[in-house]
């Protein structure tokens, strides 16, 4: 059987992350300890909130020994499985802005052609205050607490200039 969640566009826009909990049945015997069927921990799962603080999960897997690959979950033994580890998730406030970095050098040289760059970054305002405080009053290191830039507000800065000489 197949679950399929299509949540509506604008919750998709807002960025809410949607999770869900299956439950499986499986044959008696596979509640026994298996040798070759064993379970794996991974990475995390997704943030129950994109900011204002969530949960979130450890993930598992149901490893073959013998054929050293990723399985079926109901060929591992429940008895066997790990307890998941959670934690806080997204814990930064949910009002964000735009941060620009430094101007790079011009493209060229010398003349009236040249173009200078520079990175935009969305970050919390809450990270920002941080981030100002720890370097003087500078933007070092933005990209470390960057968001998703679809959640920034404000009017996005230049990233581009003409240089005239």
């Amino acid at each position: 059987m197949y679950i399929t969640v299509v949540p509506p566009l604008r919750e998709i826009e807002k960025g809410i992350n949607i999770s869900y909990t299956t439950e499986y049945a499986i044959q008696k015997n596979f509640l026994l300890p298996s040798k070759r069927f064993t379970w794996i921990m991974g990475g995390w799962g997704p943030c129950s909130a994109s900011c204002g603080g969530g949960r979130r999960q450890k993930t598992t897997a149901c490893w073959d020994t013998k054929y050293e690959k990723v399985v079926k979950r109901t060929l591992c033994s429940l008895l066997q499985k790990p307890k998941l580890e959670s934690g806080k998730c997204n814990t930064f406030g949910c009002s964000i802005q735009w941060i620009a970095g430094e101007w790079e050098p011009c493209t060229t040289s010398c003349g009236n052609n040249g173009v200078q760059h520079r990175e935009l970054y969305c970050v919390p305002n809450s990270v920002l205050n941080e981030i100002l405080f720890k370097h003087n009053g500078t933007t070092k290191y933005p990209w470390v607490h960057m968001v998703n830039p679809n959640k920034c507000s404000g009017m996005k800065p230049s990233s581009e200039r003409p240089l005239l000489r």
